[in-house]
């Protein structure tokens, strides 16, 4: 199965990438590039969870990964 991450918002919008795990979203060029001055350098990894879930960690970025107005950690 090929999954796909869609870029719903920003200038990559509509735009997808293969999701795979250890997948690394940023503006760094060794990342998923999302040119974006909210995004840092190394924003956010896609993870795969031992129970088969694909989640999503933030890497300390300044303005993390906000979800109904709230910011958390892993979504």
């Amino acid at each position: 199965m090929n999954l796909r991450l869609r870029i719903l918002n920003g200038p990559l919008k509509g735009r997808y990438a293969p999701l795979k795990e250890g997948l690394i979203l940023g503006r760094s060029p060794e990342t998923l590039q999302l040119d974006d001055d909210k995004v840092s350098s190394r924003h956010a990894q896609v993870l795969l969870t031992q129970k088969g879930q694909w989640a999503l960690k933030d890497l300390g970025s300044r303005n993390g990964i906000k979800v109904a107005s709230g910011r958390v950690e892993i979504l």
